[in-house]
């Protein structure tokens, strides 16, 4: 495996796709690195750079993303998934979840939000300009 597309929205209304090379791919996980491009959340500064670990899947799909700035490791986000059998009734219950799990993503967007505000982080400035370390696949 050569690489990875990932895509990202952002609260703005913005869409980005980065085709992303791999370091290293051992069989069991794969390694990126990709300095930020894009502003998702206006939490973070643009000067971050991101490590991504992607574990074959098999019956699970593991992620994580590390995010670093200039003075180490800022926050780890993970994204676990289980392998369903594709049926009818599979299929309806994930379309009957649906509503559910945006109420729900929207709900912890906003929750952790709060919360590193009552830390005393403040939003930064929007950058005027993005990075170009990695392509944009959605100019």
């Amino acid at each position: 495996m050569r690489a990875i597309i990932w895509e990202v929205d952002n609260t703005f209304g913005k869409r980005r796709g980065d085709l992303i090379p791999v370091e290293q791919h051992t069989g069991k996980e794969i390694v990126q690195r990709c300095d930020k491009a894009f502003n998702v959340s206006t939490l973070m500064d643009i000067d971050i750079r991101f490590e991504f670990l992607v574990f074959a899947p098999t019956d699970k799909l593991s992620v994580r993303i590390d995010t670093f700035d200039h003075e180490g490791l800022v926050l780890t986000v993970r994204h676990l998934a289980k392998r369903v059998k594709l049926t009818d009734a599979s299929l309806l219950k994930v379309f009957l979840a649906i509503p559910f799990l945006t109420v729900s993503v929207l709900g912890g967007i906003y929750w952790e939000a709060l919360k590193i505000w009552m830390k005393g982080i403040r939003p930064r400035a929007r950058p005027r300009r993005a990075r170009v370390d990695c392509p944009d696949l959605f100019p």
